[in-house]
Parts: C-alpha cells; sequence; structure tokens
C-alpha cells in the first residue's frame, strides 16, 4: 500500500466527498455509485492508497446506523399502520423467495451443508435500506410505496436474524437457560429503552434546554445507544437504529431545525463515508501493470483538466468543450482517455505490438 499521512487520507476521503457528487450529477449517475467507485478506486482493489482504515471504518458504520434512523424518523406513522399487511406480505416475499433459492442452489448446486446453506439464503433475503438517502432527497419519503417498502424491509432483517439466531443456537448446544434469560433481560432492556424511555427523555429534554448542539447530540448518543443495545440483545444495531428513529418519529418533524441538522450532517458526511467504506470492503488486488495503467490514466487526466484551466481563453476545440460551458463534453473526452488506457493494459497491446513487429 501506498504510505499516506493521516492528514493526507483525511484531505482525500474529504475531496472526494465533495468532488463526486459535482461529476455525479453532470453525467446523470446517482451519487451513491459513484462514491462506491470511489472506494474501490482508492482501496486495495485498484491503487491500494487507503487501507483497513479504523476510522472511516466507525464513521461507516455510524453512516448505515443514520440511513437506518432517518428512514424510521421520516416514516409517516398514520401510513405505516394502515399499510402493516401489505408491508408484511411484501416483506415475506422479498425475504423467502431469495432465501429459498440461496439454500436449495447452495446445497445441491454447490453441494454446502444445511446449516451453510440457511446462512447463505438469510444472506440472500436480507437487505437494507442503502438508497434511501436519494428518496429523501427528492422528497416523496411519505408515499406509500416507500412506507411499504421500509416496513418490508424490517422485516426482511428479522426474519433473517431469526434464522442466525437458530443455526447459532443449534451449533452452540452448549447455552444453558441462564444464557437465554440473560440474552431475553437484555431483549427487554432493549425494548423498553427505545420504545419508552427515550421518547420521554427526548420530550422533556428538548423543552429544558433549547441549545442546537445539545440537541443534536443527545439524538445521536440516543441513536448510537440503540445500536449498542440491539447489538447486545443479539440483534443488529441497525435495526435497532430504525426502532430509535420510529420510537422519535413525532418528535423530530421533517421541516425543524434539528431534522435539518440531522440530515445535514448525515448526508454531507456519514453516509458518503459509509459508502466509501463499501468500497473499500473489495480486497482481492489486482494485477501490477493494471494498477500502475490506473495510475496512468488519471495522471492524464489530471493533467487535462489542468490544460483545460490553462486554455480556458484559447481557441474552441471540438464546439467549446475547453469552455466551461462544455464541461460535459470535458468529462467525456477524460473518461475516454482513462478507458482508453485501461483497456490497452488489459488487452496488452504494447505486447501484442511487439509480438507483430517480430513476426513481421
Amino acid at each position: 500500500m501506498i504510505s499516506m499521512s493521516p492528514l493526507l487520507i483525511l484531505t482525500l476521503v474529504i475531496g472526494i466527498i465533495w468532488f463526486v457528487p459535482l461529476v455525479c450529477r453532470k453525467i446523470h449517475v446517482p451519487s451513491i455509485v459513484g462514491f462506491i467507485l470511489a472506494g474501490i478506486l482508492i482501496g486495495p482493489t485498484v491503487l491500494n492508497i487507503v487501507g483497513d482504515s479504523p476510522t472511516i471504518q466507525i464513521l461507516g458504520s455510524l453512516g448505515m446506523l443514520y440511513i437506518m434512523f432517518q428512514s424510521g424518523s421520516e416514516i409517516d406513522i398514520n401510513d405505516f399502520k394502515q399499510y402493516k399487511y401489505r408491508s408484511l406480505f411484501f416483506g415475506l416475499c422479498t425475504f423467502f423467495i431469495p432465501f429459498a433459492l440461496g439454500v436449495v442452489t447452495s446445497h445441491y448446486l454447490l453441494n454446502f451443508g444445511w446449516m451453510s446453506s440457511l446462512l447463505l439464503g438469510a444472506m440472500y433475503g436480507s437487505h437494507t435500506l442503502m438508497t434511501y438517502p436519494i428518496v429523501s432527497r427528492y422528497g416523496v419519503q411519505k408515499n406509500v410505496s416507500v412506507n411499504i417498502t421500509v416496513g418490508a424491509t424490517m422485516w426482511a432483517i428479522t426474519l433473517s436474524l431469526m434464522v442466525l439466531a437458530v443455526v447459532e443456537g443449534w451449533n452452540n448446544a452448549a447455552q444453558t437457560t441462564i444464557d437465554y434469560i440473560i440474552q431475553l433481560s437484555i431483549l427487554l432492556l432493549f425494548l423498553v429503552s427505545v420504545l419508552w424511555i427515550f421518547p420521554r427523555f427526548a420530550r422533556m429534554f428538548f423543552k429544558r434546554y433549547r441549545d442546537p448542539i445539545s440537541e443534536f447530540m443527545v439524538v445521536m448518543l440516543m441513536l448510537v445507544s440503540s445500536a449498542l443495545l440491539a447489538d447486545w440483545a443479539g440483534l443488529e444495531g441497525i435495526l435497532g437504529a430504525f426502532v430509535c428513529g420510529v420510537s422519535l418519529n413525532r418528535l423530530l418533524p421533517n421541516r425543524s431545525p434539528l431534522m435539518n441538522r440531522i440530515t445535514f450532517v448525515g448526508n454531507s458526511i456519514f453516509v458518503p463515508l459509509f459508502l466509501i467504506s463499501v468500497g473499500l470492503l473489495l480486497k482481492k488486488g489486482i494485477p501490477e501493470r493494471i494498477s500502475k495503467a490506473a495510475m496512468t490514466a488519471i495522471g492524464l487526466c489530471t493533467l487535462y483538466i489542468g490544460i483545460d484551466g490553462a486554455l480556458e481563453k484559447a481557441p474552441e476545440l471540438c464546439e467549446s468543450a475547453f469552455l466551461s460551458d462544455g464541461l460535459v463534453k470535458v468529462l467525456v473526452m477524460i473518461l475516454s482517455l482513462g478507458l482508453g488506457t485501461l483497456i490497452g493494459e488489459l488487452c496488452d497491446i504494447d505486447g501484442l505490438v511487439n509480438r507483430l513487429g517480430e513476426t513481421l
């Protein structure tokens, strides 16, 4: 891995968070895709600039918790109750269809044991609300289909955790009755704390204190505490974050200053870091020559952008491709240049030309 100081990594990550949405907006690609691709680019898979950074992983985990919390706090509780049976039906379909296919294919095609097949099926059946920030940005989070999908996601996660608990209990026969009582006690503590204590404490705190920083930090504290209690109870932290969002739903109106602060910090820092960390999870390296080609492509693109700035007042090229109003054409040229370099390296054009010359 390329040796980089923490400040340099921080500068690189903040630059990605600033630059990627601008490019994605120009080429009409969701910024979620851009952040994941940026994580792959700087991670061990391609350039190997950023490795396993504990800071990025922690803040990335907080980003996933924030997405689930936001979906719970912005959902319409009345519609959620009204369409609960539709959410249940959709959740059962989205879980059991991939679950059944995963179990059958893993056991009969891949020759895994039944327990391994059940775990793989549960992995296929569960999903998260990674694209929820797009829904929130367009202001359709109150739509009925969104409410049904959010509810179905919670059912799918719960069913996956139930399968995991069954498999774990089957393989861990050494657990005693005391262990199960302790686990149920922690689960009861989680439910009482998140659904009863947290909303009442938050209501009292918001009435007594009007400090914006204190209000924001107490919500963040409840968010991570809910995730921690859910994890102790044998559930997933994302499920705890969603339940926390639902319990504080009526205390956090969508257009309130506090909710605006939570949304701003989450969408500008936590969620991008989570998406970048997803790209960093890909650890399978690529050949050194491909990595060098990628570095060459990035260097050429950077040089091209510099030339574009230097020649801003130069004669038009390709119908003002070098001018600010031709940014899309500049991006196409940059991408073509980079892809051409990578494709040439993948096809080993130099080797083919050398062999052709030797043959002639």
